[in-house]
């Protein structure tokens, strides 16, 4: 028997939360067991329910989306946290992920996009969408001479770095391997070493060390 992903949903606009709630319910492994229409609505659902994933709107009428975040994760930090907005600027992209989400998905994507995003954040492992991932690494290149000086204090080699930039791009181990073209043992060895290096506590932690110090 699959295990049914239970998923909240918090958008003020009854048309999306109704929108998303349908394509999600013909997903032989996912339930929506609330949806609220502002912040207030979603703490209240969340101090009687605990849903695996958050799919979060930015644009509350009541509170911003990040601040809710910051909430939802101080309180019951092993909900996972997508965020589903159409804000595409770089600063809601670093302030969601400075304060933990695990995802990052735009509105003008395809519903396709929101679905793989929930399956792999539920698995543990972070999603972004394609232009989120564009606009991260974009930010990271235009602060290589940062990145140079973070990588040395860190001690991050070139196939660490590679392996890093896949990872925050969502990437599974097995991912990986293939694109790099080298084992999933390796990749898992790799993954371990960068953790230890820059100290991470999880998966998550591992994402906001490497964006903020521009590991890759």
């Amino acid at each position: 028997m699959k295990n049914i992903i239970e998923i909240l949903i918090v958008d003020d606009h009854n048309i999306v939360r109704s929108g998303i709630t349908s394509v999600l319910e013909k997903q032989d492994n996912m339930a929506v067991v609330a949806e609220a229409s502002n912040g207030e609505e979603a703490l209240k659902i969340l101090s009687e329910k605990s849903p695996d994933i958050v799919i979060l709107d930015i644009s509350l009428p009541d509170i911003n989306g990040i601040e809710l975040l910051k909430i939802i994760k101080k309180d019951n930090f092993q909900i996972k946290v997508i965020l589903f907005t159409m804000h595409e600027d770089a600063e809601y992209i670093n302030s969601a992920i400075d304060n933990g989400a695990n995802g990052y998905i735009l509105k003008n994507g395809e519903i396709g996009e929101l679905i793989r995003a929930i399956n792999q954040v539920y698995l543990g492992k972070n999603f972004f969408s394609e232009y989120v991932s564009y606009i991260i690494v974009n930010e990271m290149k235009q602060s290589k001479n940062m990145s140079n000086s973070a990588i040395e204090i860190f001690k991050i080699s070139p196939r660490e770095r590679d392996v890093l930039k896949l990872i925050v791009e969502g990437f599974s181990n097995k991912m990986i391997s293939v694109k790099l073209n080298i084992s999933v043992n390796t990749v898992a060895i790799h993954r371990t070493n960068i953790m230890k290096k820059v100290k991470a506590k999880n998966a998550a932690d591992l994402v906001n060390i490497a964006i903020k110090n521009n590991l890759f």
